[in-house]
């Protein structure tokens, strides 16, 4: 029932001033909003929470939703103001929860599920994670305008509201909240009436684009933004965060945003993974898809001329939407056959690169053409080096738009380089401004234009960077690090400069030592040292260098740039690596010397021969298994280096001697401590029916012996159930990560459950 204190803090958030409210125990209320007084009258009907106001009683529910936060004209803005994706094809994805490994559904069926049943006394973070071009913000664009237009039917009594981050230029999350509420002109909703509305549930925040401002930024502001909402919530609400799953991981963000540093807020995570696109899929789009009045009429025989130029039909051109999208309308827009248009593009790593040089060679020779001459305005290159140029602009100052003024200033400048005579310029800009690779955002801003996808940006910011690493290749170095210095290089614009030259083992021993150099003569901190361990990595990749190459210079290898990456007689000095994955890795006759290895993740599938740590910082080893359910992790020095030995890494220290014994097993007990652990890396709060169903046979050893020793040991706590029906619940006390860590550090008190686990299992006997 809603208490009387839950009723003053909803009707206090929406007020001019939270001092002007004023509520008398009988249900008579007075406050000032848009500059008017309100008296109302809350009272209770039956098990009906009523308000009379305007001498009409409605429920309180309705009241909060309509008058006060006028949700039904908030859902008006987003169907006028935010365009629908069309068409829409809903992709296949799998649900991770905590209570379960994986469940298969489609995308809007499994976020649809997540949003409209909430865990009733837990706040839920939902993450969709996918590949780039894989359809995040079209399932989050999508919903919205269907969650939309069933709160105005009356079909849903909540409202999905999508806020894209990507590209804003913000210190807080509550900023760009307010400033997508100021872009659907949308008066009345500050953040206080934000955070009741989703602590009630009428209101679903859907974050896209959240890797920019977590994953890869990675400031304090940055990852403490979710984490402060998640608090704010108290143990209500859902909130949905959107991101590539190239540079995010759920559980290491978890952990990096303190978000269990208390458990005054419960909470848990899932995640939502998109999965690639299938035959039917893309047969789907195909048979739906229009551009400017076109479509195909056979789309079954379309997909089998694209597979069959393509060579397969696990191609990221047919299993990735954007990349799909893209060659539909460039086969509509031209009015070609599928073989003209993406021969050539038979490589999948540059299927972004070779759709993006389709397009230019299209506009080229058909559509930029002087008229009497029949001669293009510009070259393929020069029109390569204009789009870069706009890109780098983009990147310079940190927006995923260009306004039309900026946009004209940069053509010019390019067009008096290019010598096109003076008469033509302003032809040309006027044909730039309605450039087919430069659209206006989907907000609507005429006077901005951006590119169609992240990725198209990516790869013409990497255009731009290509000269300035060959340069680094002369040892010209002035060139490089003006742009390397001013913000975050993403792991997609490394990858795809690196596909632009032809990589020797020459010129990339010149770079990547030119990069460390530049390292080295950085006096300040700044994104050089980040954006140069982005890029070496790609380059590397597959290059076995003539002789041993020494990378010296305190270099950022941060998030997932050495994941799957192949590196050969290599050796880095200094070198940090902050929040690494080696996962897929294969590393033969690399050594790392005195690097800062902070916790490192390897899989399986990592592969390390003849590969040596040497006086290295390690603070702990993550393993993800797949023969186990539950991922490894050891904090404890002997069996840190017991595990890097067993996966071809030795450990060397020239002060003290690394234990590797073979003693250093998992008992039975210590493998059901780290499976209850694990238990809690996405939530707070652990119920008994989520143990019954990750224990099965085990459940009672878990409830009887590890369960209560625990809670003497101080590691867990029991939890009052609130819900219905006799349960039984336990919360972590404190952070996960700290009782981990604990393992490997004698002067920590909760080092002593460690070794009596241990103790347990030498003995046989049961904890006590």
């Amino acid at each position: 029932m809603t208490t009387f204190a839950e009723i003053s803090a909803d009707i206090t958030a929406f007020a001019d001033d939270d001092e002007d409210v004023v509520i008398d125990p009988n249900g008579q209320c007075l406050f000032v909003r848009g500059g008017e007084e309100t008296l109302l009258r809350i009272f209770q009907s039956g098990e009906q929470l009523l308000v009379e106001v305007n001498e009409e009683s409605i429920p309180y529910s309705r009241f909060l939703t309509h008058n006060l936060a006028q949700l039904p004209i908030l859902a008006e803005r987003i169907l006028s103001k935010r365009e629908p994706v069309k068409p829409y094809v809903d992709s296949s994805g799998i649900l991770k929860s905590p209570s379960e490994t994986e469940h298969p559904g489609t995308a809007l069926q499994l976020l649809g599920e997540q949003t409209t049943t909430s865990p009733a006394f837990l706040s839920r973070v939902v993450f969709i994670t996918a590949d780039a071009g894989q359809g995040k913000t079209a399932l989050l664009r999508e919903f919205q305008h269907t969650q939309a237009r069933a709160f105005l039917e009356g079909v849903s009594d909540f409202l999905f509201w999508h806020v894209d981050l990507q590209g804003r230029q913000l210190l807080r999350l509550s900023e760009a909240l307010m400033g997508d509420l100021g872009d659907l002109r949308m008066s009345g909703l500050w953040m206080p009436a934000v955070v009741r509305l989703l602590r009630r549930g009428k209101l679903m925040l859907a974050i896209d684009g959240f890797d920019e401002l977590a994953a890869e930024q990675g400031g304090t502001d940055a990852l403490g933004a979710l984490s402060l909402m998640v608090h704010q919530l108290e143990g209500q609400g859902t909130i949905v965060a959107a991101s590539r799953r190239t540079f995010f991981d759920t559980d290491d963000y978890i952990r990096r945003a303190g978000m269990f540093k208390t458990t005054a807020s419960d909470c848990e995570f899932n995640e939502i993974r998109l999965e690639e696109w299938d035959h039917e899929h893309a047969l789907t789009y195909l048979g739906a898809v229009e551009h400017a009045g076109r479509s195909f009429s056979n789309p079954e025989k379309i997909y089998e001329e694209i597979s069959s130029e393509l060579g397969s039909g696990d191609h990221p051109i047919l299993t990735r939407p954007f990349l799909l999208a893209q060659v539909s309308r460039g086969l509509l827009r031209y009015d070609l056959a599928a073989t003209e248009f993406i021969r050539g593009m038979e490589d999948p790593l540059q299927a972004v690169g070779t759709v993006i040089e389709a397009f230019v060679e299209r506009e080229v020779t058909e559509k930029w053409k002087q008229q009497e001459t029949g001669e293009p305005f510009l070259t393929k290159e020069q029109h390569l080096r204009l789009l870069a140029d706009v890109a780098e602009e983009m990147y310079r100052t940190q927006r995923s738009t260009i306004t039309v003024d900026v946009l004209e200033t940069v053509t010019a400048i390019l067009l008096e380089e290019f010598n096109v005579e003076p008469a033509r310029r302003q032809q040309v800009i006027e044909m730039v401004k309605m450039h087919v690779l430069l659209t206006p955002p989907s907000d609507g801003a005429f006077s901005e234009r951006s590119f169609d996808h992240d990725e198209f940006r990516d790869w013409f910011t990497a255009y731009a960077i290509k000269d300035r690493l060959l340069q680094l290749g002369n040892a010209k170095a002035a060139m490089s690090q003006d742009i390397l210095s001013l913000a975050h290089l993403p792991d997609a614009t490394a990858r795809y400069v690196c596909s632009l030259f032809e990589r020797t083992p020459e010129l990339v021993a010149s770079i990547v030592q030119g990069l460390a150099r530049l390292a080295r003569d950085e006096f300040r901190p700044t994104y050089l040292q980040t954006n140069a361990g982005t890029v070496i990595p790609f380059l590397l990749d597959r290059m076995i260098p003539t002789e041993r190459l020494t990378v010296e210079a305190e270099v950022v290898f941060s998030s997932l740039v050495h994941e799957a990456k192949r590196l050969q007689n290599v050796t880095f000095r200094g070198a940090v690596f902050s929040n690494a994955s080696l996962v897929d890795a294969s590393w033969k006759e690399v050594e790392l010397v005195e690097c800062n290895l902070g916790e490192l993740v390897i899989n399986d599938g990592a592969r390390f021969e003849d590969v040596k740590f040497i006086d290295c910082e390690l603070d702990g080893i993550r393993l993800l298994t797949e023969e186990a359910d539950d991922e490894v992790r050891e904090y404890e020095p002997g069996r840190i280096a017991k595990l890097l030995q067993s996966r071809g890494i030795v450990v060397e220290s020239s002060s003290k001697a690394q234990r590797a014994d073979a003693e250093l097993s998992d008992g039975e007990l210590r493998k059901l401590v780290r499976r209850l652990l694990n238990t809690f890396r996405r939530t707070t709060f652990v119920m008994d029916e989520t143990l019954q169903q990750r224990f099965r046979g085990d459940t009672k050893q878990v409830r009887e012996e590890v369960i209560p020793f625990m809670e003497k040991m101080g590691v867990l706590k029991q939890r009052q159930w609130r819900g219905s029906g006799k349960h039984e619940a336990w919360g972590i006390v404190g952070r996960l990560e700290d009782v981990e860590k604990a393992d490997g550090d004698p002067k920590n008190a909760l080092h002593a459950f460690w070794e009596a686990v241990d103790r347990a299992d030498a003995t046989g006997n049961k904890l006590d």
